[in-house]
């Protein structure tokens, strides 16, 4: 599995979006629970964000160049969600799979919320970009290793992304968002992973 890890604030986030998908080539699917099994298609930054602030902060990504097939949902049999679904990212597609930066504070009793605006207390955890090494072909249901478009996909997402970050020198280089490199330097923002913590 091919993947990249970096950091950034809320802000870092819409601008990583932003650069993904600028070109016009890209539609996010939101990682949700659905009530049917039919993906909702994002492609403007306004409604990312919103849904984002909302709920989801992980999406996959559906592009042209290498998506061949509508993405597969399987349905969940028990808990609180028993009866929705969720896609399967390893059937059909091929979809790349991005999870933005983990952005936070606490509250006074320790529970986790998410941190909008800069200043003390934030916490920073990795966002990830990242593809299957295989899936399932729904046209013959066999397994295939993903295409080069797929490879070559993944890589123009990363450049894309990468354009939008700094590489920045901790105990390792780090790919981290501008604002998120602002706050951590300010001493407002302690990093999660990376073998920061």
């Amino acid at each position: 599995m091919a993947q990249f890890d970096f950091l950034g604030t809320w802000n870092d986030s819409w601008d990583v979006v932003s650069a993904i998908l600028e070109p016009g080539d890209v539609r996010l699917i939101p990682a949700l629970m659905y009530e049917q099994p039919q993906a909702r298609f994002l492609s403007r930054l306004g409604e990312v964000h919103e849904l984002c602030l909302a709920e989801c902060a992980r999406f996959y990504i559906s592009c042209e160049r290498f998506t061949r097939h509508p993405p597969e949902f399987w349905e969940i049999k028990a808990g609180k969600n028993k009866g929705r679904f969720a896609i399967d990212d390893r059937k059909a597609g091929p979809l790349l799979d991005l999870s933005l930066p983990g952005c936070f504070r606490y509250d006074d009793v320790g529970v986790p919320y998410l941190a909008i605006e800069g200043g003390p207390g934030m916490h920073l955890a990795p966002g990830t970009l990242s593809n299957q090494r295989e899936y399932l072909n729904p046209d013959t249901q066999e397994w295939e290793w993903v295409a080069e478009a797929v490879k070559a996909g993944f890589k123009d997402i990363v450049r894309r992304v990468k354009k939008r970050l700094l590489r920045h020198q901790f105990h390792k280089p780090i790919w981290i968002g501008r604002n998120a490199l602002c706050e951590v330097q300010a001493k407002n923002a302690m990093i999660h992973g990376f073998g920061l913590d």
